[in-house]
């Protein structure tokens, strides 16, 4: 299967309630537009969209998504080349010094992802203790 499947489903099954907030305002509002038109109708292909949006950590469920997506592709080249489109207007509307990006490989027992702190983070209990210097 081609990798960019992947990455559309994983994104579309994170940003599809946020693009739908937006109200179509940006390609991300488009791109999930004519993913959801392509599968009116089609129980199959909405219960796995439903499914992917419902819970985009399940690996499964996003995986699922980008086979039903490369089997419209396939059944109407003009889907993919649509969406393969606005994925890329999408990707590229994200401002890259807005990006955050957090990889744990292992156990981590603190993590905070986060763009923008202004202040401090806590771990743990607030207890004021003496700095060790």
């Amino acid at each position: 299967m081609d990798p960019v499947w992947e990455a559309v489903a994983t994104a579309l099954a994170t940003k599809a309630a946020h693009a739908a907030v937006e109200g179509g305002r940006s390609a991300w509002a488009a791109l999930v537009r004519l993913v959801r038109d392509r599968f009116a109708g089609e129980p199959a292909a909405e219960r796995v969209w439903e499914a992917a949006v419902a819970d985009p950590d399940d690996a499964g469920s996003v995986a699922s998504l980008a086979r039903v997506l490369a089997d419209a592709e396939r059944e109407s080249p003009e889907f993919g080349a649509e969406l393969r489109s606005l994925w890329q207007r999408s990707a590229a509307g994200a401002p890259a010094e807005a990006a955050v990006v957090n990889r744990i490989v292992g156990d981590a027992e603190r993590a905070v992802q986060a763009r923008d702190i202004h202040g401090g983070v806590t771990f743990g209990d607030t207890v004021d203790r003496p700095r060790e210097r």
